[in-house]
């Protein structure tokens, strides 16, 4: 994809519309990635809508021209992955590189053995800055489809919501489990899969999981870091489904 890019979440735009960017992107925009008046930006608002612009103004205020509103994004997979809490930088890597891969979104999971622990306002803020975190992967990649990341929940309670619109799938090391792309039956149909943390889910997890619904799926004959696992995962779905 040609160009920049630059994050707008403030509303719609239609061509013609001029667009102030915040501080913090102009100087992104035009300090750091030196975009002159003339250059093409695509601005995006992580949402799934993205256009067209000219850059018009530089300075502490950058302003764009809107030329046209660009098609949403379709990935071949609405792939969400739910991960227990990783220790470090870890997550932020598994979010970079969801993002490129095309998937929708990351859930945080607190499970048993996660060893990552968070109040209420630490886990927000940590939420915003892995947010943060997913608009700069696209920027990089040009993956310009909605991608949310929720703030950091208990598995328990997300078991509790309603689930029952996807392929709901669990990374496992459990005898019986079957390859990840032999479960995936109905393409069209939102993913979710489940990763646990440093440690893996405990039995007690493992059977509330598949009890509400979730297949065990393998990744093959190597036991695998969990945020190894997130990137293969994303990796075999992309593939196997962009080429359906």
């Amino acid at each position: 994809m040609a160009g920049f890019r630059s994050f707008f979440p403030q509303g719609a735009l239609s061509a013609g519309q001029t667009a102030k960017l915040d501080v913090a992107e102009s100087r992104h925009l035009t300090k750091a990635l030196r975009a002159r008046p003339g250059d093409a930006v695509t601005l995006f608002d992580g949402r799934g809508t993205a256009w067209d612009c000219v850059l018009t103004e530089t300075g502490r205020d950058a302003v764009v021209r809107v030329e046209t509103e660009l098609a949403p994004a379709k990935p071949a997979a609405q792939l969400t992955l739910a991960v227990g809490l990783l220790k470090g930088k870890a997550l932020d890597a598994v979010i970079k590189c969801a993002v490129e891969l095309g998937a929708a979104g990351i859930v945080p999971l607190f499970t048993r053995h996660s060893e990552v622990r968070l109040d209420a306002d630490r886990a927000e803020s940590k939420a915003a800055h892995w947010r943060t975190t997913a608009i700069e992967a696209a920027k990089q990649s040009g993956n310009l489809a909605a991608f949310s990341v929720a703030t950091p929940v208990t598995l328990e309670d997300w078991l509790k919501g309603d689930l029952s619109n996807a392929t709901k799938l669990v990374a496992s090391l459990e005898p019986g489990a079957v390859p990840i792309l032999a479960a995936v039956r109905e393409p069209s149909r939102p993913i979710l899969v489940l990763i646990g943390p440093e440690g893996d889910f405990s039995a007690e997890e493992y059977a509330r999981i598949r009890a509400t619904g979730f297949t065990p799926v393998d990744l093959g004959p190597h036991v695998l870091r969990a945020e190894t696992a997130c990137t293969y995962v994303a990796s075999a779905l992309q593939a196997h489904l962009h080429a359906i």
